[in-house]
């Protein structure tokens, strides 16, 4: 694992954790059944509360290893490569979510995904291509049926849209700030999306 501080690793793998479930399709007892712990336990790693046992690490990548998904250590390889930050939790600001691994992410310059709300967006707004493509068919699907729900496209808010952590963005402007109702911008975010 690559040289990160505690609280850097129990965001890592609170989010790593998460998405290794959503993937297996597995419950947290499911989960903890695997590794012969408690459902408790993996909510708190899930939490960011505390970081799972070396030896319970390593048998997380096995079990990421044979889902064919990606291990920490080969994200923060990528993480460490990117020229964005990874844009977790701001806990200067009161409006974002309290979940530590909250899963605002730019893959790769001009794209941010977000686990969470099951959606990534471009320059452009909300895409529902990115989002198949990142976040899978199902999120696709799901995006669809909110907008459908919504009454279409023109009134859902392709352009003017929130992630999880409570930063909102506004193609018009081509800016990103810290919430809905404030000026402050979020540079990280702008920077991800928009460039510059």
């Amino acid at each position: 694992m690559p040289d990160i501080p505690s609280d850097s690793q129990k965001i890592y793998w609170a989010e790593f954790i998460l998405q290794l479930r959503h993937e297996l399709g597995w419950s947290q007892s499911r989960l903890a059944e695997e590794l012969r712990t408690d459902q408790t336990t993996v909510s708190r790693w899930e939490r960011g509360l505390m970081l799972p046992r070396v030896s319970v690490r390593s048998e997380l990548e096995t079990l990421a290893n044979k889902g064919g998904l990606l291990t920490l250590s080969q994200v923060a390889g990528f993480v460490k490569a990117s020229p964005f930050p990874m844009i977790l939790v701001d806990r200067t600001a009161q409006t974002r979510s309290r979940n530590p691994a909250c899963a605002v992410f730019p893959p790769q310059p001009g794209i941010v995904y977000d686990k969470k709300a099951q959606f990534c967006a471009d320059a452009e707004g909300i895409s529902m291509g990115y989002t198949k493509e990142y976040l899978g068919a199902k999120a696709e699907a799901t995006m669809m049926n909110r907008i459908k729900e919504a009454g279409g496209p023109s009134n859902y808010g392709l352009t003017w849209f929130g992630f999880s952590n409570g930063v909102d963005c506004k193609v018009k402007d081509k800016v990103c700030r810290v919430s809905r109702n404030s000026n402050k911008v979020d540079a990280a975010t702008t920077k991800a999306l928009f460039g510059g």
